[in-house]
């Protein structure tokens, strides 16, 4: 298993995560990125209106599906810098890809007040 880890531009996310969904991949995390060393501050408007604003998405995926991820994140984002010229020779983000070594599921379920244990609570899925 692998993780890509995405720090992109907040006006690139929706076109990234449609052109990851076209290639069969849509469990993928959405989380806000503070730009600078101020305090974390909420930003007005839609994600994207901020010119700065930028965002990161997570994906954990099978080995061979990350190379085809990878393609659909640079094409996607490529495809929204030439569409704004004005970002000139600003980069979009970053991709980061790293091994999942071993994961494991939070999950605690009531049957008439008392919780039942799973026998699956830890996963392993070997290289």
């Amino acid at each position: 298993m692998k993780m890509i880890w995405v720090i992109i531009q907040s006006r690139s996310v929706q076109r990234v995560i449609e052109a990851l969904e076209k290639t069969g991949i849509t469990a993928i995390t959405r989380i806000g990125v503070n730009d600078s060393d101020s305090e974390p501050e909420i930003l007005p408007g839609p994600p994207g209106s901020c010119g700065r604003s930028r965002e990161m998405l997570m994906i954990v995926l099978s080995e061979h599906d990350v190379a085809k991820a990878v393609i659909a994140i640079r094409t996607a984002a490529k495809a929204d810098l030439r569409e704004t010229p004005e970002s000139g020779d600003l980069p979009n983000g970053k991709i980061f890809v790293t091994y999942v070594e071993d994961f494991y599921t939070i999950r605690i379920a009531q049957k008439d007040g008392a919780t039942i244990q799973h026998e699956k609570d830890h996963c392993h899925y070997p290289e």
